[in-house]
């Protein structure tokens, strides 16, 4: 703007575009990203949109409102994805659970046939493993705490 010859007025209004303002954040999502106050809009989103639009009332809409309507729908959007994840991760629990449900009981059936002493032993150690990997994913189910969905500035700030 200098090389254009702008004025000196206008040059107070502006700063001068850093790298770092043009940076999309495209980070995944981490659950215990507690930090809202390193995140923050390039300088850009908050100038003064009612000096440059005084003379065109129409475009106030154009120029405030849009962009926080953006940054709704980008929060919307994590929040969706947070929400999807963890049904499929309840779901993937689950799952696991049933399997090794499953594989304890093919090893019951494969225990009553058994006659050979090594044989016995050896499905009654398979059982004993599946209902133990059965019950320890059961638990950490349990203890999973997925109340905490993070928001659109936790994921900015892990960026920082």
């Amino acid at each position: 703007m200098v090389a254009l010859g702008v004025s000196a007025k206008t040059l107070t209004h502006y700063q001068q575009l850093e790298t770092s303002d043009l940076t999309v954040t495209t980070a995944a999502i981490t659950q215990n990203a507690h930090v809202h106050q390193v995140s923050h809009l390039p300088w850009f989103w908050s100038i003064d949109v009612l000096m440059d639009t005084e003379s065109i009332t129409w475009m106030l809409e154009c120029m405030c409102f849009i962009f926080y309507r953006t940054y709704w729908l980008r929060a919307k959007a994590v929040r969706d994805q947070w929400s999807e994840e963890e049904q499929l991760l309840m779901a993937e629990f689950q799952w696991t659970i049933n399997y090794f449900n499953y594989r304890a009981i093919q090893w019951h059936t494969c225990h009553s046939e058994c006659d050979a002493l090594g044989a016995s032993c050896y499905t009654a150690r398979q059982i004993a493993v599946y209902e133990r990997l059965s019950e320890h994913a059961k638990l950490k189910q349990q203890s999973m705490s997925l109340k905490y969905i993070p928001t659109l500035m936790d994921i900015d700030a892990s960026n920082v």
